[in-house]
């Protein structure tokens, strides 16, 4: 698979895949699930879990489990892994040392109401920043699919009564998660820069291992100076290997290609997906209760998604 832009559009224009990628809508909606249950078990589990210890350790775990199934196209592509050694740098940082880092951190002490608010934010900065690098203008059509998305977040988390909105109070969770949606909307314009030749797990392993580097140092931290040390229980063994399996190879994977298939503005408007899966799956594993607002606010999201993918983008140069 290549990730030049150039092929990408040249291809859709032949296979008719175009604005409507039903194989990107798949993996994106696929990655959401993954993503999903990644929240839910680092929520139910965050007594358990250290932040950096677990982002540290799955990045070990993510790249000594795809190592010997890439190694011969890693020693192929490495001229270019290391032509574009700053461009993967970065996006090892901002999606795992920044971005996942401070979601772990958020979890432990953040109310769903205002992560739910918090990230809700980030598909719009993502669209933001891909119009800003590379000119993919949203129409007015998409432009409403993105709020009524929003909309139905905003229902879900506030349950229906906006009233709601006044009683929120934030704690240092709350900078955590904001700190998570920057990284991660600056990180999914930087995949679009990825150059040809590039296979999509050389990619994940090769930015997970740099993202490894960047906790480091946190994790030596955590251990030698707060003595917070992540025993190999399991616990912390099944919540490594999930998130190293779905969360990141699968899930990173998915994200990646149905980006460079449609576009990182279009690809952001499928988080909002999240809210609707995580409610889905607290009703079904954790035993929550369902009531009528979680069903009015998943068909406000699903609605404002497919809307948003409905049009062909509006081409345009950033300024």
């Amino acid at each position: 698979y290549e990730w030049d832009p150039a092929t990408v559009a040249a291809r859709a224009e032949s296979d008719g895949t175009g604005p409507h990628d039903w194989t990107a809508f798949a993996l994106l909606t696929l990655t959401m699930m993954c993503w999903s249950g990644n929240t839910v078990l680092i929520r139910y589990l965050h007594e358990a879990i250290s932040p950096a210890g677990i982002s540290f350790w799955r990045t070990v775990f993510t790249v000594a489990l795809l190592l010997p199934f890439i190694y011969r196209g890693l020693r192929a592509q490495a001229p270019i892994l290391w032509a574009h050694r700053r461009l993967i740098f970065w996006i090892g940082i901002s999606q795992f040392t920044v971005g996942q880092l401070m979601l772990y951190c958020a979890l432990q002490t953040t109310t769903a109401v205002n992560a739910g608010l918090i990230l809700g934010v980030q598909p719009v900065l993502a669209a933001v920043l891909a119009w800003t690098f590379f000119g993919e203008r949203l129409g007015p059509a998409r432009w409403f699919g993105v709020a009524l998305a929003l909309l139905g977040v905003v229902v879900i988390i506030v349950r229906a009564d906006v009233t709601a909105l006044a009683g929120l109070t934030f704690v240092v969770g709350d900078i955590w998660a904001g700190v998570a949606v920057v990284a991660w909307a600056v990180y999914a314009p930087f995949v679009r820069r990825l150059p040809p030749g590039l296979g999509p797990f050389v990619v994940v392993a090769a930015t997970t291992f740099t993202g490894g580097l960047g906790l480091l140092p946190a994790y030596l931290a955590e251990v030698y100076l707060f003595g917070v040390v992540t025993h190999a229980t399991w616990e912390t063994l099944a919540i490594i290997g999930y998130v190293a399996v779905f969360g990141t190879v699968f899930g990173v994977v998915g994200w990646n290609i149905g980006i460079t298939r449609i576009g990182a503005g279009r690809a952001s408007t499928f988080l909002y997906l999240i809210p609707v899966i995580t409610v889905a799956l607290g009703v079904a594993a954790l035993g929550e209760a369902f009531h009528l607002y979680h069903a009015a606010g998943m068909a406000l999201v699903l609605v404002g998604v497919a809307f948003t993918n409905r049009a062909p983008a509006r081409a345009g140069r950033a300024s």
